[in-house]
């Protein structure tokens, strides 16, 4: 099943130009990101289909038993995008068969530099991994990567559904904060939930980097439920055959959404890769941003929409009643 908001059911008296341009980026890294994923991964298997020197086809298949072209890409491929490829090769021959007239020592040191020696020449023909480049590793507390990681994706689901779950928030929170402010809680979201990952990683050993917008997205959430809670968010399901839209309040969403990844981060069967640590930081940081920063920008906003209704303010925003005629400062 598919579920997602697509927008809030409130008229925007301008296009949310950073919103869209942050939008067409990260479309724009991932094609980047799918290219190079392609080119390594072609070149790879043109080296290994290539007649490789007998040392190497003897190094590997003491490893895995076999030195088919496939083995080959397993462990040059895992060498190119591994974090600490010295670890990597010392991990993959760890229970490798030892080479006759040496000793187990001697044995792992010669597979050790074979596979080294095989991965220089391999290195030469393959570029380099833009993902390993831009993704983000719990235990660097890199600002840069925190940035460059939240620009990244895994996929094409991983990249659109984040994309059409920011746009229905922050479309108008853009509006209501101005550029400056939007973009300065863009980038705040972005380092606090990457360091919620962090503190939450702390303990862990080889802790898998992370990459997408979601930490954002559920920022993005939070802000948006604190300034306009009542305010409706258009939706649509489709299973199948089935299709339906509908709209929900913003608290209902984003309380359901942390309660579910709440439960997830905290249950000890979820072996799931999603980045729940992010996804419940960011949501919290989102709407402590407003609670501690913008409680004056909240008052000027519901006092404006409710100027615009008839009946209040959360009767106002529900019902999409903001003024496209009237120019507002916000």
């Amino acid at each position: 099943m598919f579920f997602f908001p697509y927008r809030a059911d409130i008229k925007l008296h301008r296009w949310p130009l950073l919103t869209l341009l942050l939008v067409v980026s990260c479309l724009s890294i991932f094609i980047l990101q799918l290219s190079n994923q392609f080119n390594m991964e072609r070149a790879t298997r043109a080296f290994c289909e290539d007649k490789q020197p007998r040392s190497f086809r003897l190094a590997a298949s003491a490893v895995f038993g076999s030195a088919s072209p496939r083995r080959c890409i397993e462990i040059l491929f895992g060498m190119h995008t591994a974090r600490n490829r010295e670890a990597f090769v010392e991990k993959k021959i760890t229970n490798a068969r030892t080479l006759a007239g040496f000793d187990a020592e001697a044995s792992a040191a010669y597979l050790n530099r074979v596979f080294s020696e095989n991965y220089r020449r391999f290195a030469i023909t393959v570029p380099p991994y833009l993902t390993q480049s831009l993704w983000y590793y719990p235990d660097s507390w890199n600002v840069l990567r925190m940035l460059t990681a939240a620009m990244a994706h895994s996929s094409w689901a991983h990249v659109l559904g984040n994309l059409v779950f920011l746009f229905a928030f922050a479309a108008t929170l853009e509006m209501l904060l101005g550029g400056l402010v939007y973009a300065l809680v863009l980038v705040a979201l972005a380092i606090l939930s990457h360091s919620v990952y962090s503190v939450a990683m702390f303990a862990v050993n080889d802790a898998l980097p992370t990459i997408g917008l979601s930490g954002v997205v559920y920022g993005v959430m939070g802000l948006f439920t604190f300034f306009l809670p009542t305010t409706k968010i258009r939706c649509f399901a489709w299973l199948a055959v089935f299709f339906k839209r509908f709209s929900v309040p913003a608290w209902t969403l984003f309380g359901g959404f942390v309660g579910v990844d709440v439960y997830h981060l905290f249950s000890q069967q979820d072996a799931s890769t999603i980045n729940f640590a992010a996804h419940v930081g960011g949501a919290a940081f989102g709407y402590l941003i407003g609670v501690v920063f913008l409680r004056k920008k909240r008052a000027q906003v519901r006092a404006i929409l409710a100027e615009d209704g008839v009946n209040g303010t959360e009767e106002s925003a529900e019902s999409g009643h903001w003024s496209n005629n009237k120019k507002r400062k916000w």
